[in-house]
């Protein structure tokens, strides 16, 4: 399969970098790489859709033509040695526990298994994430379209163009789930290398990456198909550079810093807000290491400029349809009418989230708590998404699971980071302001709701650099007792995650509980019967149809009808939004109408012609147009 071109372009660039770097930074290299692949993949996306030429053909040429260059440059000029750097692999190794590399080869091993055999059933994946590759393969261009699903369109693309890449050389959605967990792998080499920029040992640079990989909800996330841990890569490799560009003031740094803002905010919305007090903070202490001001000014000017770059397809799609370059489509997301009590009543529910535990009296104990704090503000529309209702919640769910051991880490080692003494101190605390202030902006900016705590993820990731430097710096006798405790807490989202787990609720082995549809819609209710009847009525017509419409809600699954209505995406049936009436519908232009649309809206008006109903079950309709032959 020509998936394979990928890694090896990843094992070229990796040799390209490594043979030019003179510290020997193996972990800095890695991490060069992995934004340059990403950055290629957004560029070639870009272009190609220019020409609507994203297609398996197109991507094949544009990924050999890069293998074939780089082997000639790296064939060429190569000054570097694999067996050097095996021994200097081993040797690092060598400096790990035993017990750091056991746990950290278990949750990277377990979690790659449930990827490769898990089927993405992420319900954000099936409404948007892969729903937009979808439409974007049969489209052969990233431009927007009519849809219901508004999301679609606005939302940051970059996690999706790396899908994209995935399904096309690939054939189909088998690695979709890869992406996620590489970039879990990749957070640990980056936390670590933030450790490092604090003044601390290789031992304790493990230590970092270790309790990332037992952050619950990064662990849930692992195996999926959603967007948090890759962008959380991202702004933490924006965090890096930038301890990196402070301390050198080179030229290097700030690109590199550059493309990992751009790259950060091209795959989340939460990026901007991550990044801002980074930002802040560290040119601010840029400002104060580094008296010359032109010069500095134009180098932070340079990484502004460098991001934009990376983002301006997108931005200039969001401004054409919706007026600004970056939108939420009339999403109602961020808070309103900004009170005291509105946000410390978001700081402490966002905080909360984090505290469910198997104690159902000490949950009900928090919540009374909260209720007696706050009253009425907790269901407050005009602070909380979609009527969401608060609660002490604990759960293995992959969009509810809290981060509680790491979350009290947090707060009892933060204040610890002022009794630094080492050289490192601005940058130990400069990182623990941006997590408090990322913290603040978050719940300042942002409406509260259930699904928080996957969205803090990149917070917490930093805070496992400095809980790692704290617990090394005062208190080294207990952190083993810590990591025995974070890894028991970390077991049921392991092996009972839902809904990609290695033990079903029943405790049968999930990896083969049920086909790989059924674990397609393990995620989705009752879903499977109900789509896969509608698809079979479509597909059995006498007369197979040119297209089929669909007609939805805004939180409705797609790409399920997308999986069985065609193996191939570009091939017949079209498929495409119809009844759109969002900003989306004045992109709808002059194409006909399907004789059939699969709805799940009661009318049977569509863009002024009339349907009739044909098929019917639960939610789900199938509409033909009046006055059509039936089948």
């Amino acid at each position: 399969m020509f998936i394979v071109l990928i890694p090896v372009f990843y094992v070229l660039l990796w040799t390209f970098f490594a043979s030019r770097q003179p510290e020997k930074n193996l972990r800095a290299t890695f991490l060069k790489t992995t934004l340059l692949i990403f950055a290629f993949a957004a560029a070639a996306t870009e272009i190609l859709s220019l020409f609507r030429s994203i297609t398996a053909d197109s991507l094949i040429f544009v990924w050999l033509a890069a293998n074939l260059a780089l082997f000639i440059d790296v064939r060429r000029k190569i000054r570097f040695s694999p067996r050097r750097a095996l021994a200097d692999f081993r040797e690092k190794i060598a400096e790990i526990p035993v017990f750091y590399l056991s746990l950290l080869i278990l949750i990277y091993s377990v979690i790659l298994v449930l990827a490769l055999f898990s089927p993405p059933n992420t319900h954000d994946s099936m409404t948007y994430h892969l729903a937009r590759v979808a439409n974007w393969i049969q489209f052969g261009a990233v431009e927007f379209y009519p849809t219901a699903i508004i999301r679609q369109l606005y939302q940051p693309p970059l996690a999706e163009y790396a899908l994209l890449h995935l399904q096309l050389l690939s054939g189909g959605d088998y690695f979709a789930n890869l992406l996620q967990w590489f970039s879990l792998v990749s957070i640990g080499v980056v936390v670590s290398l933030i450790t490092r920029e604090f003044g601390q040992d290789f031992k304790t640079q493990t230590l970092a990456a270790l309790l990332s990989a037992l952050l619950p909800a990064a662990i849930v996330q692992g195996s999926s198909t959603q967007n948090d841990l890759i962008a959380a890569l991202f702004i933490l490799a924006f965090f890096y550079w930038w301890t990196r560009a402070v301390k050198s003031n080179s030229r290097a740094d700030f690109l590199w810093t550059g493309i990992a803002l751009g790259l950060a905010v091209l795959t989340k919305g939460t990026a901007y807000i991550f990044c801002l007090p980074i930002g802040v903070i560290f040119t601010g202490l840029h400002f104060y290491k580094h008296p010359g001001r032109w010069l500095s000014a134009r180098r932070l000017a340079a990484v502004l400029i460098i991001a934009v770059v990376f983002n301006i397809g997108h931005y200039a799609r969001n401004y054409r349809l919706f007026g600004a370059p970056v939108s939420t489509a009339g999403d109602a997301v961020r808070n309103e009418s900004l009170t005291p009590k509105m946000f410390f009543a978001n700081l402490a529910r966002n905080y909360a989230i984090h505290l469910g535990t198997y104690s159902e009296d000490l949950r009900l104990t928090l919540e009374e708590a909260m209720r007696t704090a706050f009253g009425d503000e907790l269901k407050n529309p005009a602070s909380t998404w979609s009527a969401n209702v608060f609660r002490v919640t604990y759960s293995t769910h992959e969009d509810l699971t809290g981060n509680l051991i790491h979350t009290l880490l947090l707060t009892l080692l933060l204040p610890l980071v002022f009794f630094f003494r080492n050289e490192e101190k601005s940058l130990i605390r400069a990182a623990a302001f941006s997590v408090f202030f990322g913290f603040v902006l978050f719940s300042l900016l942002l409406k509260w709701q259930i699904y928080g705590s996957r969205l803090q993820i990149p917070l917490f990731f930093l805070g496992c650099a400095l809980s790692a430097a704290c617990l090394a710096r005062f208190l080294p006798r207990t952190i083993t007792p810590v990591l025995v405790i974070a890894f028991i807490f970390s077991l049921p989202p392991l092996f009972l995650a839902e809904p990609r787990g290695v033990l079903t609720d029943d405790f049968r082995f999930g990896l083969t509980d049920g086909t790989r549809r059924e674990k397609f819609f393990r995620n989705s209710g009752d879903s499977e019967a109900l789509f896969t009847e509608a698809a079979d009525f479509v597909k059995e017509q006498k007369s197979a149809p040119e297209a089929v419409g669909l007609m939805l809600n805004v939180n409705d699954l797609e790409y399920p009808l997308w999986f069985l209505l065609k193996d191939d995406f570009r091939q017949k049936p079209l498929i495409y939004h119809v009844g759109v009436e969002n900003a989306s519908s004045k992109l709808v232009g002059s194409r006909p109408l399907p004789e059939f649309i699969i709805s799940t809206r009661n009318e049977n008006i569509v863009e002024g012609v009339e349907y009739r109903e044909v098929w019917n079950k639960k939610r789900v309709r199938i509409l033909q147009k009046s006055g059509a032959a039936a089948n």
